[in-house]
């Protein structure tokens, strides 16, 4: 097994007849800084292989595939399954690290007084922001049971709601990182609706908020492949898809919101700059 790991750059032999890590191994272990333990946990866990077992369902019906093993959803499978929900976040906490650093590089938060983290997990990207913009205050949103285990500090509030119940803090800046891709086109523009909405009483004065939503494009024409894994991934396991710019325009402008620049990066993943109408 090892002397197969080896072929895909995993491990490499030893002078003694033993086996050393590589760079991409040690990603693999809970103290690398750059981690991607639970990320590769959570692929192989039924919440996310048993969903691309069932791509057939998801290829014939246009449902995710996970619907076949509870026909409310990911996340209330999730819910149900609390230890697979704890793999699930920490992954998306280990993959935010790299998505964090590049859109910081992209994008200059400087001019927001106080920003909302929609769906924002553990906080990771809120954080980040706080810490390089000490004059800049913040909210993370999500669900109680997600927010729970993160302290409030005296520039970061932490507000557990339902972004499809409840309303969303006011705020100046609003940033939506990964989140819309899992989810189809009307769920999409409610998330962005109820962004926009709470946007108008806080961005003040003549102007409304800023929404930036942070996103792998889907490529309008070329061999790209990452974002046309994902987007087949999505499909099978949250319902969701990929989009290019267009598509990304075409939701801002049904949930009332300006397309105003698209921030690039030198990988798939871009900041989409928003305003509030």
């Amino acid at each position: 097994m090892l002397g197969l790991l080896a072929t895909y750059g995993l491990f490499t032999r030893d002078g003694a007849g033993g086996w050393r890590h590589t760079e991409l191994s040690r990603r693999l272990r809970s103290d690398d800084p750059r981690s991607l333990r639970s990320f590769v946990r959570m692929s192989g866990s039924e919440f996310c292989w048993g969903s691309v077992t069932e791509l057939e369902h998801s290829l014939r019906t246009g449902r995710s595939g996970i619907t076949r093993l509870d026909p409310a959803g990911p996340w209330s499978y999730l819910a149900a399954h609390p230890r697979q929900a704890e793999v699930f976040q920490q992954a998306m906490t280990d993959k935010s690290h790299g998505d964090i650093a590049i859109a910081l590089s992209a994008y200059d938060f400087s001019g927001h007084r106080r920003i909302a983290d929609v769906g924002g997990g553990s906080g990771h990207l809120i954080k980040a922001l706080l810490e390089k913009y000490p004059d800049t205050s913040g909210v993370l949103f999500d669900l109680p049971q997600v927010t729970a285990g993160v302290a409030p500090t005296g520039r970061l509030d932490v507000v557990g709601g339902d972004f499809f119940v409840d309303p969303l803090p006011a705020c100046d800046a609003y940033v939506l990182m990964n989140i819309l891709h899992d989810w189809d086109d009307p769920e999409a523009v409610a998330i962005l609706s109820a962004v926009a909405e709470a946007g108008r009483a806080g961005g003040g004065g003549s102007e409304g908020a800023t929404v930036l939503v942070i996103e792998a494009i889907m490529p309008e024409g070329g061999e790209d492949r990452w974002p046309r894994m994902l987007d087949v991934l999505m499909l099978a396991v949250t319902g969701g898809r990929e989009r290019t710019v267009a598509e990304y325009e075409s939701l801002l402008t049904r949930a009332g919101l300006t397309l105003v620049q698209v921030h690039t990066t030198a990988t798939p993943l871009v900041v989409i700059e928003a305003a509030v109408k």
